[in-house]
């Protein structure tokens, strides 16, 4: 280590420091041996191997040839057996591990149907700042079709101008996909009834498949608030002179406890309808978990790991729960190295232009780590990493989604260090095996008085009353 060997006797370890014998990665556990004063648990999350079949042979053969340009020559059985289901009218609900690919089980099949069928697709994200990383996929693929067979795409968040929105439904034909955000859907239903958005109820009365993506991120006041405006959009379809019961769902989320309750309050759809695939197929690197002891003053420990890892030529994220406490951390980095470790902060509220400015730096090497709230806990596109460290945990199923970051196309490197102060914290802390018990459920109750009123008299404005 540094020039230095060390020899260690196994049998005279403490059984923590026995873990350190199960680590693979020289610099991983040369990082765990310097911290191992502070460290209550070392575990090794083993990898699993690729499952791989053929793309579906029913599969319209211009979107296959267009995965195959973009790179896609097999699908993972996930995959698979997500487009089977849809194949045969069902409702999804993916339960898979971060990058395993849940992309891949709907944006294929919501072309398919576009060039097979005339259907059009509804793709909900949480964040914008998803819409737009998932819609730049979707233009890429889009693209890779012949000229003539290419779709209208459109993508409605907050970030595009009401103009380019508007444009969307002026023309001679509504768009194929749309890709678009809560807030945006919601001011979109709005206009139901009026003459001049005539090709947003075309979209509705051709549409076939409905995608929530990111489901988990709908908790509370802002889950209530989804699965009511969910009821909205079928009530929609119905005014536009559709049929909502043959709408398909694909509901996709993290590992969560109820994750078909979940899928059910956001479809209206009873459980018995919606199948469930929570067996990825993709492979996963081995990771190594490092957990620490409490502490008083987890920002110092956080800084002085972070200057660590980037020493040493590791690239990584850094995951915090508020926007002061990355600000905090980033100065004690820079004040620790002199402004040469090269970290940045990332949040929500960045223009589009600096969040993938960051992204970029992070991929090419002049950033070794982004310190970050939780708007890259979500399904970004993030470069490959090697370490993930979490500083203050919040539940189970937001653990797993940040942790999920590393160890795609290399081992990854977890590290968690808990504030001594905060009770959620010390739970986890004093005992690493239980971010290995079962996850949460996520809990709602759409007909919340206040919230239900409220969308009720939306739906009743957007019925024409």
């Amino acid at each position: 280590m540094q020039g230095k060997s060390y020899s260690i006797d196994l049998d005279e370890l403490q059984p923590e420091e026995r873990g350190l014998a199960t680590i693979t990665h020289p610099v991983f556990k040369e990082i765990a041996f310097m911290n191992l004063e502070i460290l209550t648990g070392v575990k090794q999350i083993p990898g699993t191997e690729a499952d791989l079949t053929m793309t579906p042979p029913n599969m319209n053969p211009l979107l296959e040839n267009a995965l195959k340009v973009i790179g896609i020559q097999q699908f993972y059985s996930h995959q698979s057996e997500a487009w089977e289901a849809l194949e045969n009218g069902r409702s999804l609900t993916l339960v898979t591990p971060t990058a395993s690919g849940k992309s891949n089980c709907f944006v294929p099949q919501a072309l398919q149907r576009a060039l097979t069928k005339n259907q059009t697709t509804l793709l909900i994200y949480p964040l914008k700042v998803l819409v737009a990383d998932q819609y730049a996929k979707v233009v890429t693929l889009n693209e890779a079709l012949p000229p003539a067979s290419r779709l209208t795409l459109a993508q409605l968040t907050g970030d595009v101008s009401l103009e380019v929105r508007r444009a969307h439904f002026q023309g001679t034909r509504s768009p194929d996909l749309i890709l678009a955000s809560p807030d945006v859907l919601h001011h979109l239903l709005y206009h139901t009834q009026e003459q001049e958005y005539e090709l947003w109820r075309d979209f509705l009365r051709r549409l076939g498949l409905i995608v929530l993506d990111e489901a988990h991120a709908y908790q509370g006041s802002f889950g209530i608030h989804q699965a009511n405006l969910m009821r909205r959009l079928r009530l929609a379809r119905t005014y536009a002179g559709g049929n909502p019961e043959t709408l398909q769902w694909v509901v996709s989320t993290a590992t969560i406890g109820n994750p078909l309750e979940l899928s059910s309050q956001f479809t209206g759809l009873p459980t018995s309808s919606i199948t469930l695939l929570d067996r990825s197929g993709a492979k996963r690197h081995e990771r190594t978990l490092l957990t620490f002891k409490p502490q008083k003053s987890p920002n110092y420990i956080t800084a002085n790991l972070i200057a660590s890892l980037c020493q040493r030529g590791l690239k990584g994220l850094v995951f915090v729960n508020s926007r002061h406490t990355a600000k905090a951390i980033c100065s004690l980095v820079y004040a620790q190295a002199e402004g040469t470790t090269p970290v940045d902060i990332f949040h929500g509220s960045l223009l589009p232009g600096r969040r993938n400015q960051l992204l970029a730096n992070l991929a090419d090497g002049r950033l070794n780590a982004l310190i970050t709230t939780n708007c890259l806990e979500a399904g970004l596109d993030v470069p490959d990493l090697d370490f993930c460290l979490i500083r203050g945990a919040t539940n189970l199923n937001s653990f797993w989604q940040r942790s999920g970051r590393c160890g795609r196309a290399n081992p990854g490197l977890l590290l968690f260090v808990p504030d001594l102060n905060n009770p959620i914290d010390f739970y986890y802390g004093s005992d690493p095996e239980r971010f290995f018990q079962e996850p949460e459920k996520v809990k709602l109750n759409p007909d919340y008085p206040s919230i239900l009123a409220r969308h009720l008299l939306c739906a009743g404005a957007e019925g024409g009353l």
